[in-house]
């Protein structure tokens, strides 16, 4: 598949599934496509989905002064939350359409329209200055990214001297050879299905892409594991989805729900399903530009 194709069939995805993230995820609170981060005083949903900004943000210490790219910004929940709690300008780029238009409509319906700002743009060649961005934030976008390395490269470009990097994201324990070796076979397939229910996602091994960075020049790469911090995203919605899935798949089969829908809803219950077996896990990188 060539890249167009690829970056066609993500729009299409989230033209589709957009208005059920409200409806099932975020409610319009955090405006999140992104999983949270539980501890014992961030409990609910949204908490945790607020929560995960502020340990973000304090792994790469986001100041008023900075200029902080938000590479796959979504619909600018994090952008959002940024501008306001950290008084920072935000740039948020995206390749959906409809996610840039709603982000602006809420950047302006929360007073920030002056601090966060958003493009449509492709974050593995956004055509930005180089060393522009004191910050690149990537927060669950990079599994979407083809191209991993021209990704790393991109961001690595438009960084000042010196500037951090913060990636939120899944990843592979391990190359998914070894992991098939491990894992019977008849759970094989779970993997591509997982990536199906995204649109179009490309699960990458922790080490692999951690390689990748330091190949590019960052430095200071570290790799925080917050798989059992993420794991009530994953409890939560689980038994639910296990329910819900058939009955949406069959609903898509007579042409009440395009296939997105239940393929999405799959993806929640192989989420629990891949972290328990060890084959994926989720976390944040930190680095810095030379």
């Amino acid at each position: 598949m060539s890249y167009e194709k690829e970056k066609q069939q993500i729009i299409d995805h989230y033209n589709i599934v957009t208005k059920y993230y409200r409806l099932f995820w975020h409610g319009g609170k955090s405006n999140a496509l992104h999983f949270g981060l539980y501890d014992k005083e961030h409990t609910s949903r949204t908490a945790a989905l607020l929560h995960i900004n502020k340990i973000l943000a304090d792994a790469i210490n986001i100041e008023s002064n900075d200029l902080v790219l938000d590479a796959g910004c979504g619909i600018g929940g994090s952008s959002i939350w940024l501008a306001k709690e950290r008084g920072c300008n935000v740039i948020g780029i995206n390749i959906v359409p409809l996610h840039i238009q709603t982000a602006k409509k809420l950047a302006e319906k929360n007073g920030v329209s002056g601090k966060a700002t958003f493009l449509e743009a492709d974050y593995m060649d956004s055509r930005l200055p180089a060393s522009k961005f004191d910050v690149v934030w990537a927060q669950d976008s990079v599994c979407h990214a083809p191209d991993k390395e021209a990704f790393i490269k991109e961001s690595y470009r438009v960084l000042k001297p010196k500037g951090r990097i913060v990636i939120c994201d899944g990843f592979l324990t391990k190359p998914t050879d070894e992991l098939k070796k491990e894992i019977p076979e008849k759970e094989h397939m779970k993997l591509q299905q997982f990536e199906d229910g995204f649109g179009y996602l490309k699960m990458i091994p922790i080490g692999e892409f951690i390689e990748i960075m330091r190949k590019a020049g960052y430095v200071d790469v570290v790799f925080n594991d917050r798989t059992a911090a993420a794991m009530p995203n994953f409890e939560k919605i689980y038994y639910r989805s296990k329910i819900i899935y058939p009955i949406l798949l069959f609903f898509s089969k007579i042409g009440v729900f395009a296939s997105d829908v239940p393929f999405l809803a799959r993806t929640a219950y192989l989420h629990k399903e891949g972290a328990e077996k060890g084959a994926g896990c989720y976390g944040f990188i930190t680095a810095r530009k030379w």
